[in-house]
């Protein structure tokens, strides 16, 4: 039960969020860059640099897609789809810090009380509180001002939150399991990080030196 619950509560925190992008969506077109935007996705063109290359193939395709509504609509939906994704990931994220960080803090607390078997009853009892506190995480995330205004009009940086949500998952999942090499978690890294620079070249502030 626990691990649907996980799943239930991951997809709940998207689709909170996205209904409330969808009743808030901009039935036009917004602001800034929202009118270059939705011309040259819808046309297949060039926008101002740095070009924004898988934006504009994922835009394109679903700016045809047989929906109803105006292209600027389907366009402004597309951003509420993608920062709603990210809350998900955002969701799983959480969960991943809180499962390595409590562990710690119970077992401490376990030893001073005298038992492991109050350690392993207190983490079998935290994974709902885990997971309503990524629950609660997520949706307050998701509805930031800056991420709800990305989230209702066509811009570049509601796909960018959902690889940079993505990014910053696969990056705690390597860093808690730096003694097990998962190579799968690598790669996956590296894949999203090439498609994350396709989409935005402020991917390269994830990228530091030491």
């Amino acid at each position: 039960m626990g691990k649907n619950l996980k799943y239930i509560l991951a997809v709940s925190s998207g689709v909170v969020c996205f209904i409330i992008y969808l009743i808030t969506l901009h039935p036009s077109v917004g602001f800034i860059d929202c009118g270059e935007l939705a011309a040259v996705c819808y046309t297949f063109g060039v926008p101002h640099p740095t070009g924004y290359p898988l934006f504009l193939m994922i835009g394109f395709v679903f700016s045809h897609l047989p929906l109803p509504g105006t292209v600027i609509y389907k366009l402004n939906l597309l951003s509420a789809v993608e920062s709603s994704a990210a809350v998900v990931i955002t969701f799983y994220s959480v969960v991943v810090i809180l499962e390595n960080i409590l562990p710690v803090y119970l077992k401490s607390k376990s030893k001073s009380k005298g038992g492991k078997k109050e350690f392993v009853e207190a983490k079998a009892s935290n994974k709902t509180q885990i997971y309503l506190i990524a629950l609660f995480v997520s949706i307050l995330t998701g509805l930031t001002k800056t991420y709800w205004f990305e989230a209702t009009q066509v811009e570049v940086y509601a796909a960018h939150s959902l690889f940079i949500a993505i990014l910053f998952y696969y990056c705690i999942k390597i860093l808690f399991s730096l003694k097990e090499l998962n190579k799968k978690n690598w790669i996956l890294l590296f894949l999203f990080f090439g498609l994350s620079f396709a989409n935005h070249s402020t991917t390269i502030y994830f990228i530091q030196r030491e």
